[in-house]
């Protein structure tokens, strides 16, 4: 029962870190053309706690989720910092992963995210 809890409560994490991310990269985007400055200051201000409340989720994906994904203990705290080093300096099924990782849940809404 508590192996189905466990794996339970990564999906979601999963799930809730992909919306989050998916969400500051429209922030982002938003920022980036001056669409943000339009916004009235409390929409804006949801927003960036928003943001916050992903940077919790993405330390949560990464310190309990990808360790076991990955089997291995985190040497970063977000999760796009651990898919950059497999990519780039890891070996074998890791780094496969992890390109795989980046390229089919980061990359579509943020091409240069993983590089």
């Amino acid at each position: 029962m508590i192996i189905l809890y466990l794996l339970t409560s990564g999906i979601y994490l999963f799930l809730g870190t992909a919306t989050l991310f998916i969400s500051v990269m429209k922030l982002r985007d938003m920022r980036n053309t001056g669409e943000l400055a339009k916004l009235h200051w409390s929409v804006t201000w949801m927003a960036y706690a928003l943001l916050y409340i992903g940077l919790v989720f993405d330390m949560l994906l990464n310190i309990v989720v990808m360790t076991f994904v990955f089997l291995e203990l985190p040497h970063e705290l977000l999760t796009t910092s651990r898919m950059r080093r497999q990519k780039f300096f890891g070996t074998g099924w890791r780094k496969d992963l992890a390109i795989w990782f980046c390229t089919n849940y980061l990359k579509p809404f943020d091409p240069s995210h993983c590089e």
